[in-house]
């Protein structure tokens, strides 16, 4: 039988020197690395700004990216969902 894990990137998008990810990632056979991007953060908020600024924005998709990246390198995938995240984990479990 087949152990499936399933790791959460949170704000640490590190995979290199990230001993919860290699710790997850030694106990089972298959890892599923998820980051949520809950849509909230999209949405203007009650003064019309939006809760995540447009250079922030550029700098996380960009650090998704790299993170994508170094995950392909270690033999790993990164699933990103648009969901809250007690949403998307909720339906990956």
């Amino acid at each position: 039988m087949r152990r499936i894990g399933l790791y959460w990137f949170g704000n640490d998008l590190r995979v290199h020197d990230n001993p919860n990810l290699q710790q997850a990632s030694a106990v089972v056979d298959q890892l599923l690395c998820v980051y949520c991007l809950d849509p909230a953060w999209l949405a203007p908020n009650q003064y019309g700004m939006a809760n995540l600024s447009a250079q922030r924005w550029r700098f996380l998709k960009e650090a998704l990216q790299d993170l994508g990246r170094n995950l392909q390198q270690v033999g790993q995938h990164l699933l990103v969902c648009y969901e809250a995240p007690v949403t998307a984990i909720g339906s990956l479990v």
